[in-house]
Order: structure tokens, then sequence, then C-alpha cells
């Protein structure tokens, strides 16, 4: 079982699915990516709206109904802050701490349950 963040619409989702995982729990901010996630997807409503700088583990047991202890993380922080392409910086930019809001989550995973295994795209 995998824990996905950022995950939009899933298409990151949908290679490991393909190669046998199963996604435990989803998150993306943005409320028309999780409703396409979860529509695409048979079964239990896995996709959730979150803002991942803010998620516990209390949070991620709560809604998995049950201790969650993922086999792996994926996810990919959204880059455009620090892109190179970016021709405007901002130094406020909130999406600047992303990759470090999914290193505090795999960390407290880990701590919990070693996480074989994390993919940040």
């Amino acid at each position: 079982m995998l824990l996905s963040l950022f995950c939009g619409a899933g298409g990151l989702d949908l290679g490991f699915e393909a190669a046998g995982y199963e996604i435990g729990l989803a998150f993306d901010l943005r409320t028309d990516s999780i409703a396409s996630y979860n529509h695409n997807r048979e079964g239990a409503e896995r996709g959730h709206v979150g803002d991942v700088s803010k998620l516990s583990l209390n949070d991620l047991d709560r809604l998995h109904q049950i201790t969650f202890e993922p086999e792996g993380i994926i996810g990919g922080p959204p880059c455009q802050s620090f892109s190179r392409a970016n021709t405007v910086y901002l130094e406020a930019d909130p999406r600047h701490s992303l990759p470090l809001a999914y290193a505090r989550l795999l960390k407290s995973l880990n701590q919990r349950k070693p996480v074989k295994f994390f993919v940040m795209e």
C-alpha cells in the first residue's frame, strides 16, 4: 500500500497501480484534481483534498481508519517556485517548502515503521 502526495488527477499513481501497488491514501490541494482522481477509480475514494504541508500521522490514521503504515510514498511536489523556467522568483512563495513537507511525512512514517521506498518526481 502506498501514500500518494501531490497526486493531481493520478497519473503517477496509475503507473504504480499498473505495477500491482494499491494506493491507500492520496492527497492534492485542488478539488477538481481529487474529483477526477476518485471518479477514475473503482471502489473506495482514496483521494482527499488536503494541504500536504499540514498533514499529520493522526490525519492519515483517521482517514485510513486504522494505523497507516504504507510500504512506499510517491509524489511530485509542485516545482514552479524553484524551476529554472520560473522568471519571477518570489521569496514568499509557499511552494518552496513543499518538498520539505514531503520529507517530514516520510520521516514520521519511517519512524513508525520503515518505509521500503519513496519516489519524488
